[in-house]
């Protein structure tokens, strides 16, 4: 919850009765509004940049089905792992992991980074058909 008001897109708003609850910013309307987090489909360009996008994550055992969740929906949406816990794609897809990473409440564990290069790039060009 801390990470979604952080994120601007909720707000603590008090209730006559003296009661608080969380409500949506314009910006989280239009986070909930854009993204379905069962059909999220990440953006594919015609050209690609040159630069990878990478997602890590270390989650406590303790949230160990946070990290399972993570790691599934990643996977179903077409992120490759780079290596246990690390993950890549080759375009720009910030707003849709910051959306899925923000829905399983992970942002303190997740890192996300744009990269020029990466090991084994050609293996990762050849998997995502880049060149």
């Amino acid at each position: 919850m801390h990470s979604l008001y952080n994120a601007e897109l909720i707000y603590r708003k008090t209730q006559k009765d003296g009661t608080e609850a969380f409500v949506l910013t314009n910006v989280g309307k239009k986070y909930a509004l854009e993204f379905n987090i069962d059909n999220i489909v990440l953006p594919k360009k015609k050209r690609w940049d040159g630069k990878w996008r990478i997602v890590m994550y270390d989650i406590p055992r303790k949230l160990n089905k946070v990290r399972q969740a993570l790691q599934n929906h990643f996977k179903q949406i077409g992120l490759k792992e780079l290596q246990q816990s690390v993950f890549v794609y080759p375009y720009d897809c910030h707003k849709e992991i910051k959306y899925i990473i923000e829905f399983y409440g992970a942002w303190k564990y997740t890192e996300y980074i744009v990269a020029e290069s990466i090991s084994n790039e050609r293996r990762f060009e050849q998997i995502f058909d880049l060149k």
